[in-house]
Formats: C-alpha cells, structure tokens, sequence
C-alpha cells in the first residue's frame, strides 16, 4: 500500500503540469512524465475528461479486487430497482464459507451458514476487501457467481467497454477459488481491464451512486455478526484520513492486491478545486 500511496500523490502532484497538455483517450501525455506501474490514467469526475494517460488502453492489465467496484455497482442497481433492500437477508453459502479459510485470500470471519444484510456484506466488500461477501453478494443476485459474471459483463458492455475479461466476481485468480471457476476459463484465469475501463466504471458509480463515497470515505465501519458479538471493519486504503500515508482530499474508491503480487488502487480526491478519478494498476 505504501508503494501505491507513492506513486499516487505523485501522480496527483503532477496535474498540475500535465493540464496544459491535450490527453486523447488512448495515448500518454506529451511530456516525459511515467507512473511507475503497467497502466495509469486520470480523470475529471465530472465530466470524465482525461488529464493524463499512461498505457491507459490495455486490456490485459490485471485488476483483482478493483473488480469489486463493479460487484458493488451492481448491488447499488439492484437496490436502487428494488430487487433488494439493504435489509435483505443474504446467505453464505459453503463456496462462500470455504473461501473465508482461505489464507491468501482477503476475508472477514464469517458464519457458516450464516445470514447477513445486504448493506453489511457492501460494507465488508468496499473496507476489507472481504471475497466472501462478494461471493454472497453475486449468488443473492444472479443466482450463481457464473451469472452474476455475465451481468458484470453486460454492464460493462453498456458503457462501451467490449475488452474486459471477467471471470469472478472478487478479482481472485481463478487458483484461489478451490475450482469454483467461471464455464470455459483457465485454472488461473484472473479479471484483466484496462485502466480506462476502470476509470469509466469509477465515473459511473460516483455519478450514479455517489452515496457509496460515505462508505470508502471511512476508515472503519462496524460489522453485524448477527448475535451479541460485533466486529470492526477497517478501510485498506492507506490514504484516508487518520493513517499513517494519508492524504488530504482522498475518500475512496477501492485497493486491489493478489497473492501474485499485483497492486492496484482505483482513488478519487478533490484536487484544485474539482474531483478527480485516478486508477493505477499493477504498480511497480
């Protein structure tokens, strides 16, 4: 997290620069200014016009939990077309539940056979990156993770993106999943987009959620375990008020990290005045 925090405000810093040079969608800037990471981009959350580009088109750029912003976009359309309530009850099923034994895998404890509300489980997935509550999340909505994949998918298809590869509904590699994997894709498949699929995705769910900024806003949020006992969820982004590489004006989005050693932050900040939406995936 500390390397991402770095290369963040750096890149933050930068804009400042960077505005008097024209950004098309798919090149870098004209200076010689680099992220040190596999793709980077920069935004106007308002308009979703492109400050700064690096590399910004890749696809096969590998994102693990940043997917879960899409998991949660998805949650907040159904709420939001009362298809559920944040008082829902959602089950954990035994794919679920198996995956919280998962060492490698970021989790909260969860019951097996346990129910928790909708609004708990979003938490659980925005603060620690909990991939079991995406999990549940997926199979309350779709019915299975497979078709909660394909609405991941369609969605991403309606905002114009047609080269994300999505297998799950976590960021997981497919290796973790202990064979729960998507229909057709590899043993260790993992989701891959470009950084400007994720800065679109980020737009979108600030523009028409942007309730879920009170939530990555926090740096801890308290957790129902549906008995006597309660837990405390804490934020894995670092740069958040109150931590130690913080910085001023950051409140979200979403960290991302795999046992491969990927690091990933899609953040959003009020830089000069105006909001901006930074992704950088797979730093160096």
């Amino acid at each position: 997290m500390k390397k991402i925090a770095i290369i963040f405000c750096t890149l933050l810093m930068s804009l400042s620069v960077l505005s008097s040079f024209a950004v098309s969608a798919d090149t870098t800037t004209t200076n010689n200014f680099t992220v040190a990471a596999k793709s980077a981009i920069a935004i106007d959350a308002s308009s979703g016009k492109i400050l700064y580009a690096q590399n910004a088109d890749d696809a096969s750029t590998r994102i693990a939990s940043i997917t879960k912003l899409l998991t949660a976009y998805l949650v907040y359309k159904n709420v939001a077309e009362n298809k559920l309530t944040w008082t829902t009850k959602v089950p954990i099923s035994d794919y679920a539940y198996e995956l919280t034994q998962n060492s490698n895998a970021s989790n909260i404890p969860l019951a097996q056979n346990g129910q928790y509300t909708v609004k708990d489980l979003l938490n659980a997935l925005l603060l620690p990156s909990a991939n079991s509550a995406a999990i549940a999340l997926a199979e309350k909505i779709a019915g299975s993770e497979p078709k909660f994949v394909d609405m991941m998918t369609k969605q991403m298809k309606d905002w114009g993106i047609t080269d994300s590869h999505l297998v799950n509904a976590s960021g997981l590699p497919n290796d973790d999943l202990n064979g729960h994997i998507y229909p057709g894709s590899g043993a260790s498949a993992t989701n891959t987009m470009s950084a400007k699929a994720v800065a679109t995705l980020s737009y979108h769910l600030i523009q028409d959620f942007p309730e879920v900024l009170q939530i990555t806003k926090k740096t801890e949020i308290p957790f129902d375990t549906g008995n006597e006992e309660k837990m405390t969820l804490t934020n894995t982004n670092q740069m958040l008020s109150g931590f130690s590489t913080s910085r001023t004006g950051v409140d979200g989005l979403k960290t991302g990290s795999t046992s491969f050693q990927i690091d990933c932050f899609a953040g959003t900040t009020n830089q000069n005045g105006f909001r901006i939406i930074t992704v950088v995936l797979e730093a160096t």
